[in-house]
């Protein structure tokens, strides 16, 4: 939950113009991808699980949701 928010705000603050959907979408891979990135340099290891997998795609469903509002929002 607390990760969708933080893309959404992200969002909210980040995007502009046209494309908010596919914007959007990276917006939330990126942040996903940075996360646990770092979180995996502070336990020292590194392992790809369905878990990751299933991370990545709600944070794109979101981060998609969140750049068509946003969009939308700014008009």
């Amino acid at each position: 939950f607390i990760k969708a928010v933080a893309i959404f705000i992200g969002a909210l603050f980040c995007l502009k113009g046209k494309l908010g959907f596919l914007k959007g979408i990276f917006l939330g891979l990126l942040f996903t991808l940075f996360i646990y990135l770092i979180f995996s340099l502070i336990l020292g290891k590194m392992s790809f699980n369905s878990q990751f997998l299933v991370d990545l795609v709600f944070s794109a469903i979101i981060g998609g949701i969140a750049g068509i509002i946003t969009i939308n929002l700014k008009r």
